[in-house]
């Protein structure tokens, strides 16, 4: 008698006294899974050391952290009835509780040449006051840099407003949404965008995605075990064990300050799909022993003798395919696959916990009574081990072909992370931050800090210097808009000596540069340049790029403007456009090593078990092999490599390993036990394949839930996971079988030589 069959004896003896602890477990840890809260930011997915984060600190730091809000209205602008449009919608948005600052054609106000000095006017007043035309204050706008493609668009069609607010609560976006909403109509659109608003979005289909995909988690894991067990216990003993598994892993989530993202937001349905198997396991070994044994402890006991061993290690190599990802610099994937190892790990102990338990209830109406019927697909399998028997050759002869295929697609996968792809594509929010990106320069912007002492942006060589970065970078194609504190001094330089550009001597620019310092508090003055003149930013806004060239485009940027400052100026991109880029170009190689230490530790684990490396190897390859083929499939269909598809390789190794450890399992008791190579085969296939089988089916309609997930790559993910389960289970059963039968020929060959 092993420990884990006294364990699960001694579990069912004592029945009343477990259960009631198991109800304990379940109320505790469920009230802080009530505390688990959504993230609807992107710093989950900043890289842990990315020097950028540094960079963003300070930025914020002197600029403020909020992101502006853009507000576009798009039709006949510049109308009476146009502007008067644009005017209240400004006003409307500004007297909303919760708003800073609103910026707009009607607000901005433009530099002039007075009697004495310059001044500072809204010429929006002028036309109001009837001293302008709507005429010539069009004509005025649309020539002037600072509102061109910033407040309006260059064909006068589309006009903006930029919206700064303090905090960032959903009350207030909803407020700032309706708002602007109740100025759609009579032939004018408005489209809303901004971080702020795409956090909104983000959480509210976190939340959406949660009461869609956990209840059909519930009826796919319902329907498959009453497909197999057709009696109510065996739908309820793996419901219970699901609905204890998750109510912990999400209760341990919440205890480790953790919340939910749009890569965790898979936690809920994948623990509740996981941790079916492992009762769907131990439930199937316990109706065939009962064949042999009278329902009760002895059943028990020796259901938990026969494969509760192997149950354990396939949860061992499950946690580690989910913990590789623990190594992975993305705090949102880290915190996934510990959670996800948590999870698997807990769901084992809910399983032994509670079956023993309820298995030895007494009752007519007991789950003593439980049964699984064998059905068409056992005898299928069991079928098939003659012709895989009679067929290796041709069989790995497919699988080496298939390698060759795969690996020539891997080699056309692109790596993208857009945050708009992660969104609905009929989302409001989507479509909003497309025409904005079209029409006013984009909204992916590019923030580069230069650092220096006090006064070192009064400097003349320096703020040169600066220039002509500025203005080498503006004749980038990829290039939509730049604006800086030298956009301003140019329209200084205008007003004074009618020349637009560069100060010609330093005189002038410090005389300029203190004009500035009597700009009103709301002047956009102030987020160009610190008071100390330390700290200058420079925004640069993109269009749509693929992330390959939008790295190679920041790291640019950087470089030429180290080579163009001074060596006392730090030069440093910031911004969470910034980050998501660097983020990205992490992915492949952070995939690489998760790949590699994953496999590593299920070999070392499987030959752990089996004491054999040879065998570690067998059941790792048959494993391995449905993943290579999945990411060939995505190179070869355009699918690309994103957070989440990301994550394939290490979350499909651990549970794909599974199948051949039951099988393998299996295979090496019936050859022990005196049986033929093929004789062992057909029984592997036929008494591991039951179990084999639906849980695989479980796990592949589980993940396919995820294709009715309202996140692109979510779908991705699970769509390809479920694909790559399947692929895996039949690698199981015709590649497993093919490679038992070479190697135990091999091995039975050399003993016939000696």
């Amino acid at each position: 008698m092993n420990r884990i069959e006294t364990l699960s004896i001694f579990l069912a003896t004592h029945r009343r006294i477990f259960l009631a602890l198991a109800v304990l477990i379940f109320l505790y840890f469920g009230g802080w899974a009530t505390r688990l809260d959504v993230d609807s930011g992107n710093e989950a997915l900043f890289l842990r050391d990315d020097p950028a984060r540094a960079a963003q600190a300070r930025f914020e730091e002197h600029f403020g952290g909020n992101d502006p809000i853009v507000v576009a209205i798009e039709g006949e602008i510049f109308s009476t009835r146009g502007l008067e449009r644009l005017d209240a919608l400004t006003e409307a948005l500004a007297a909303r509780p919760g708003v800073r600052q609103v910026l707009s054609l009607t607000n901005f106000e433009n530099i002039y040449k007075g009697p004495l000095d310059i001044y500072t006017w809204a010429p929006y007043e002028s036309v109001v006051d009837g001293d302008a035309s709507i005429e010539d204050f069009a004509s005025e706008v649309l020539a002037e840099p600072l509102c061109r493609g910033t407040l309006v668009s260059a064909d006068g069609r589309t006009a903006a407003v930029i919206v700064t607010i303090s905090g960032g609560g959903a009350s207030l976006i909803r407020d700032l949404l309706r708002t602007a909403e109740s100025f759609e109509g009579e032939g004018y659109h408005v489209y809303v965008a901004g971080f702020p608003i795409e956090r909104f979005t983000m959480a509210e289909t976190i939340r959406q995605d949660q009461r869609r995909l956990v209840p059909l988690s519930i009826f796919v894991i319902a329907l498959m075990t009453a497909l197999l067990f057709r009696q109510l216990w065996g739908v309820l003993l793996p419901l219970l064990t699901v609905a204890l598994s998750v109510t912990v892993t999400l209760g341990i989530a919440a205890l480790l300050g953790k919340s939910l993202n749009a890569i965790t937001n898979l936690l809920t349905p994948l623990v509740m799909v996981l941790s079916v198997a492992v009762s769907v396991n131990l439930c199937i070994a316990y109706t065939q022993e009962r064949r042999t044994h009278a329902p009760g402890i002895a059943a028990i006991g020796a259901a938990f003798r026969r494969v509760g061993g192997a149950c354990l290690f396939t949860t061992l190599t499950t946690m580690i395919g989910f913990g590789a990802l623990a190594i992975s610099k993305v705090p949102a994937i880290q915190d996934f696959g510990l959670l996800c190892a948590v999870g698997v790990g807990v769901s084992y102990l809910a399983a032994f916990l509670l079956l023993p338990p309820l298995f030895a209830l007494p009752g007519r109406w007991g789950p003593r009574r439980l049964h699984a019927r064998p059905g068409k697909l056992e005898a299928l399998l069991s079928a098939m081990a003659p012709k895989i028997g009679r067929h290796y050759r041709g069989i790995l002869g497919f699988a080496f072909l298939a390698i060759v295929a795969a690996l020539f697609g891997i080699g056309r996968i692109e790596v993208e992370t857009d945050i708009l792809a992660q969104l609905p594509p009929e989302a409001d929010f989507v479509h909003a931050t497309r025409v904005i990106d079209d029409r006013l320069g984009g909204v992916n912007t590019i923030e580069i800090l230069f650092s220096g002492a006090p006064g070192a942006f009064e400097d003349f060589a320096t703020m040169r210097a600066l220039h002509a970065f500025q203005e080498e970078i503006r004749a980038d194609p990829k290039i939509r808009k730049t604006l800086s504190i030298l956009d301003i001094v140019e329209r200084i330089e205008e007003v004074r000596s009618g020349r637009r550009g560069f100060p010609r001597d330093a005189e002038t620019l410090r005389y300029e540069l203190r004009l500035l310092e009597h700009a009103p508090p709301e002047s956009p003055v102030h987020l160009l340049m610190t008071p100390d003149r330390s700290v200058v930013r420079l925004t640069v806004r993109v269009g749509a790029l693929p992330a390959s060239e939008i790295y190679a485009l920041i790291e640019r940027l950087a470089q030429r403007a180290v080579q163009l400052v001074p060596p006392g100026i730090r030069v440093e991109p910031a911004g969470e456009f910034v980050l998501i880029q660097n983020m990205t170009h992490e992915l492949p190689y952070a995939q690489l090593r998760g790949i590699l230490l994953a496999t590593v530790l299920i070999v070392f684990v499987i030959s752990l078990l089996f004491r054999s490396l040879r065998a570690g190897l067998l059941a790792a390859l048959p494993a391995s092999l449905p993943i290579l083929f999945v990411y060939g499939v995505m190179g070869w269909f355009g699918i690309d490599l994103s957070t989440t598809t990301s994550m394939i390789a290490s979350v499909v190794l651990g549970l794909a390993v599974d199948s051949t450890i039951l099988f393998l399992s299996r295979f090496l008791a019936e050859i022990q036990g005196g049986c033929s190579v093929p004789a062992a085969t057909e029984r592997m296939l036929e008494t591991a394949g039951q179990s084999v089988s639906y849980s695989n089916l479980t796990l592949v309609f589980g993940f396919g839930i995820s294709a009715l997930s309202h996140f692109p790559p979510v779908r991705n993910f699970g769509v390809l996971c479920a694909g790559t389960i399947a692929c895996s289970f039949l690698g199981a059963v015709f590649l497993l079988g093919a490679l038992l039968q070479t190697s135990l020929a091999v091995g039975r060959g050399r003993e016939r030589n000696t």
